[in-house]
């Protein structure tokens, strides 16, 4: 598996302080080739369909698909057939930093942060479609980005980021599942925005529990509901995305690597990381 790294100074267009860093507008006549980068990406379709493959998943996307492909994550489009793309380049801890009261949408962190832990590996449905008014709707916005950038008017970061944030609220509104704010609901979330920032600790279902205050028939069914996973394997998605990053980005061995993102033995963690990208870690850190 070899593929590119595109990074963002290799991307951006946009030269005022601002979230995104780079949209684009893109035609692609051939097969795209794989790459990774990163930053997240936000692409809309807007013509034509293509086969986007994602950690060697594929998925049919076509005019009206809307996407967020993760930092590190390796992919590409192939069979393409007459696809135009908008692609809007930022960083999530930027994002996350304009977005506090959003961040509790159901759509917003199915699409912006589960996604971005898993790289679309349980949920499929990630890809939004959009009807014809949604997708004009989705289309009013990201015009009017494009259309500021080709102005040199005072203020350009300002109204950039303002349809972007509008964006983003659409969206996740629309990606919304509907379900009306609970308890429940909010006691998962602040286990599951725990289990992100704590994933290299031990846990058992017993401490699951504790910490959520939720029973163990209501946390399961939970996870199942929202992620399509049980409790555990939700922790070694988030642990194994890390130790991609970590074997991309630094210099430590898989032994290493292992320890620092939770894994006690070595030799678990590469049967896990295998299982869950289809590659070995020496083998996937050698594409590199």
């Amino acid at each position: 598996m070899n593929y590119r790294e595109i990074t963002k100074s290799d991307k951006q267009n946009i030269t005022f302080q601002c979230t995104p860093f780079c949209i684009e507008r893109n035609k692609l006549t051939s097969p795209d080739f794989m790459h990774i980068h990163n930053y997240h990406q936000l692409t809309v379709v807007t013509e034509g369909s293509a086969t986007l493959v994602v950690n060697n998943f594929s998925y049919k996307v076509s005019a009206g698909s809307i996407y967020v492909i993760s930092n590190f994550a390796p992919h590409y489009l192939e069979d393409t057939k007459h696809i135009e793309v908008i692609n809007i380049l930022f960083r999530l801890e930027d994002l996350l930093q304009c977005t506090p009261s959003l961040q509790q949408s159901e759509g917003f962190r199915s699409l912006f942060i589960f996604q971005a832990s898993t790289s679309f590996y349980t949920r499929p449905n990630n890809i939004l479609k959009l009807d014809y008014e949604g997708i004009q709707e989705v289309l009013r916005y990201t015009n009017a980005m494009l259309d500021e950038l080709n102005n040199n008017e005072p203020g350009q970061d300002i109204i950039v980021q303002s349809y972007f944030l509008i964006l983003i609220t659409y969206l996740s509104r629309v990606f919304d599942l509907g379900e009306e704010p609970n308890q429940d609901a909010y006691a998962f979330y602040r286990l599951t925005d725990y289990l992100n920032q704590h994933y290299n600790e031990n846990y058992t279902m017993n401490d699951l529990v504790k910490l959520s205050n939720l029973n163990e028939r209501r946390l399961r069914n939970l996870f199942m509901q929202k992620y399509h996973c049980p409790p555990m394997q939700y922790i070694n998605h988030i642990r194994l995305e890390k130790a991609k990053y970590y074997l991309i980005t630094s210099d430590m061995n898989v032994s290493e690597i292992a320890n620092s993102c939770g894994f006690d033995d070595s030799n678990y963690f590469s049967r896990k990381f295998k299982q869950e990208f289809g590659i070995s870690p020496r083998e996937f850190r050698r594409t590199l």
